[in-house]
């Protein structure tokens, strides 16, 4: 039997692993947020949302596409990057697997200036 320990429950009931790692304003010590949602287009399954961290409370919220952005969740308010200089969200070899890296900067009070980090993501049906 799998280990489920870090599955989480995302939208519409499927199961969600992977994890953000991620070096916050510069530091040398990475953080690490669990993912708990990814939604792909059912009609583009290149298109993903994929989120990490603690749901409703803190997290990062990644979006490719013709949007394609980098958001924090905090105080109950999405807060979009100021500048994103890398997006990666690519499929894996496994259906519902997703991996990629993100640099991104904010200029928002009490949200952090810059994430640099790799993440990946699995839809667990």
């Amino acid at each position: 039997m799998a280990d489920s320990s870090n599955v989480k429950i995302g939208v519409a009931g499927v199961g969600v692993s992977g994890k953000l790692t991620a070096f916050i304003d510069g530091s040398t010590q990475p953080e690490s947020f669990p993912a708990f949602k990814c939604d792909v287009d059912p009609d583009d399954p290149s298109l993903v949302v994929a989120s990490f961290g603690q749901q409703g409370v803190y997290s990062v919220t990644l979006q490719n596409g013709e949007f394609a952005n980098v958001f924090i969740f905090k105080d109950l308010a999405f807060v979009p990057a100021q500048s994103v200089s890398k997006l990666e969200i690519n499929r894996g070899a496994e259906k519902g697997h997703y991996y990629g890296e993100i640099e991104a900067r904010f200029a928002h009070k009490d949200i952090p200036e810059s994430i640099t980090g790799k993440f990946e993501v699995t839809e667990n049906a």
